[in-house]
């Protein structure tokens, strides 16, 4: 796991995680709270306080902070179809050799899953 040494700043992607494994993936804006099973929070009191790895405890549990990485995105796509995740699709990437760079003309109609981990491989140049 990455942890960012800077505090959390306005606009930070964070993901939100409980000891029961729930999990919510928000953007810290001032002014807005976040509700939980185990309470709700201020974005305020996250935002230059806290860093990617922190706890904040609550009376009912506690939270941590993370940092989201790609898969957290795609588990968190709605799936009306069935949707590839890293195992399938990296090896699908690697298997058409895709690299930073490559175009890919990609036609699905699935939940979107593929398309991100092959716009990672490839990047913004690609």
């Amino acid at each position: 796991m990455s942890n960012d040494s800077r505090v959390l700043q306005e606009g930070d992607l964070v993901l939100i995680e409980t000891v029961d494994r729930k999990r919510w993936i928000i953007k810290l804006q001032p002014g807005l709270k976040t509700h939980t099973h185990l309470g709700s929070f201020n974005h305020d009191s996250l935002i230059g306080k806290y860093k990617h790895g922190s706890t904040i405890k609550f009376p009912r549990g506690k939270l941590m902070v993370l940092r989201p990485v790609l898969r957290d995105f795609v588990e968190k796509y709605v799936k009306p179809t069935n949707i590839l995740y890293e195992d399938d699709a990296s090896a699908l990437v690697g298997l058409a050799g895709l690299k930073h760079g490559d175009s890919v003309l990609e036609i699905g109609t699935g939940s979107g899953g593929l398309t991100t981990y092959i716009a990672n491989a490839v990047g913004p140049a690609g």
